[in-house]
Order: C-alpha cells, then sequence, then structure tokens
C-alpha cells in the first residue's frame, strides 16, 4: 500500500463525511454548513493532490450536494460551483500532464472496458447489487426519494473509482482502494441479511 493510495482513501472518505455531516440537517446553525462543506473541498483537495483518483469521490459528493435537504436552490448552486471549481481544475491539470503514467488514460478506453478481467467484473458486480439492495431497502422503509441513504456512497464510489482505472488493469496497489470500498459493500450485504 503506497502513502498515495493511503492518502487517497484517508481524504477522500474524509470528504464525504465532512460533506454528509454539513448537509444532515435542514437548518445548521450559521456558518457551520459553509465551515463542513470547506473541509470536504479541503479533503477532497488534498486526495486530488496525492492520486487523481480521488476523482472516485466526486460523484457521491455530487449526489449528497443534490440532495441535501433544506438547501435553496441558489444555495445548491452555490455549493456545486465551490465543488465543482476545484474538481475541474485538477481535471484539466490531470488531463493537460504530458507525463507518460497519466496519457494512457485518455486512449482506447471504451475497448479497454469490454476486456475486463473476471476479477474487476465481480466488483463492478458486487458494486452494482449493493446498490440495488440499498435503494430497495431504502424504498420499502419508505425513505425520502430525494435523499439516497449514506450507505450508497461505498457502492457509487466503488464503481467510480474502477471506471477510474481501467486503463491500468487495477493491479498491485491499485487494487487496494477498490478492496477497501468493497470490504464496505460486503458488510452492507452481511448487514442486511
Amino acid at each position: 500500500l503506497s502513502l498515495q493510495e493511503k492518502f487517497l482513501i484517508l481524504f477522500g472518505g474524509a470528504a464525504i463525511l465532512f460533506l454528509e455531516r454539513a448537509t444532515a440537517e435542514p437548518r445548521p446553525a450559521p456558518g457551520r454548513r459553509a465551515a463542513l462543506e470547506a473541509a470536504g473541498i479541503a479533503s477532497l483537495l488534498l486526495g486530488l493532490w496525492s492520486k487523481p483518483t480521488a476523482l472516485a469521490y466526486v460523484p457521491w459528493c455530487f449526489a449528497i450536494l443534490l440532495s441535501a435537504p433544506g438547501a435553496t436552490p441558489l444555495r445548491r448552486a452555490a455549493s456545486l460551483v465551490a465543488w465543482t471549481l476545484p474538481v475541474a481544475f485538477m481535471i484539466r491539470s490531470f488531463r493537460g500532464s504530458q507525463d507518460p503514467y497519466a496519457t494512457p488514460y485518455w486512449e482506447g478506453w471504451a475497448e479497454k472496458f469490454t476486456h475486463l478481467s473476471l476479477p474487476v467484473l465481480a466488483f463492478v458486480l458486487l458494486g452494482a447489487a449493493t446498490a440495488a439492495l440499498l435503494l430497495l431497502r431504502h424504498r420499502k422503509a419508505g425513505g425520502s426519494t430525494l435523499r439516497p441513504p449514506a450507505a450508497l456512497a461505498w457502492p457509487v464510489t466503488l464503481l467510480a473509482y474502477l471506471a477510474l482505472l481501467i486503463p491500468w488493469g487495477l493491479t498491485t496497489y491499485n487494487w487496494t482502494p477498490a478492496v477497501v470500498l468493497a470490504a464496505g459493500c460486503a458488510v452492507l450485504w452481511v448487514d442486511a441479511a
């Protein structure tokens, strides 16, 4: 496990945690939501600076922002802009890199997707099945259709991470965040039983 992978897990998870806390209350104390969102953005940036695959945490962060209870449309838009700007900057920086490490990502992605290995396909299936299970349980429990269950962060992030790493085939230390996320999905299945 490289130091970059540890930071990816730590800071990406912290970004989600801060954002979940920021949007949990419909009417938080003045400044609390902004402070927690700023801490989330800072965490995500630290994750992105450690490794661009921290982008896997972004889809869930955006889902949280879009479903924040009690947020006005203006507040949602401001939050989305505050989160989008640093992410867009990091994507541009990553994509603009002439580094031979980053270049293969943008070449032949669709073809690489069709040739996934069996372990990667198993993780994709685990992520998709866990997401379906959580959504079904949430709906049966009468949960809000606007606010998805927080546990959905595990499969959504797993699927996003796998999509980001398809060009490299998820070998060696690249598996670590995927295994951590898959372990979370497995725990959710055990809890459902």
